[in-house]
């Protein structure tokens, strides 16, 4: 009979415990983009100083979204920008470098509360 009121008393404390971490608040969702060139090689090197931004659809009328597509981000000198946004979503990429764009790529974050998603962006020759 001892070891029921230990064991109550252990399931409590971790029925407690584990309650007070599933109260945490829902972290906003968040990207990580990367923008790499390839050589002849298929070698890849982060490019910095990329140009992100998002390509929204027509009608499009949440602010912060319409900020970050008129308002590129400039990747660091790892290749990368960071978005948080407040909404889930799927959202498409377009990356730039160089004069008169030299070099482009596309891509898709898809945007979930509590997660971090990756995408990488390989840059090449533009083509209109």
């Amino acid at each position: 009979m001892k070891w029921f009121k230990y064991s109550f008393l252990l399931f409590s404390i971790l029925g407690l415990s584990l309650s007070f971490v599933s109260c945490g608040g829902d972290e906003n969702p968040r990207a990580i983009v990367k923008v790499v060139k390839m050589d002849s090689n298929g070698v890849e090197w982060p490019q910095n100083n990329a140009e992100v931004r998002f390509d929204l659809p027509e009608g499009t009328s949440l602010p912060q979204l319409i900020s970050f597509a008129q308002k590129p981000k400039l990747t660091d000198m790892n290749g990368e920008v960071e978005y948080e946004v407040d909404y889930d979503g799927v959202i498409n990429i377009i990356a730039t470098f160089g004069d008169a764009a030299e070099s482009c790529g596309q891509g898709v974050i898809i945007f979930t509360t509590n997660e971090v998603y990756q995408e990488k962006v390989r840059l090449s020759a533009c083509y209109e």
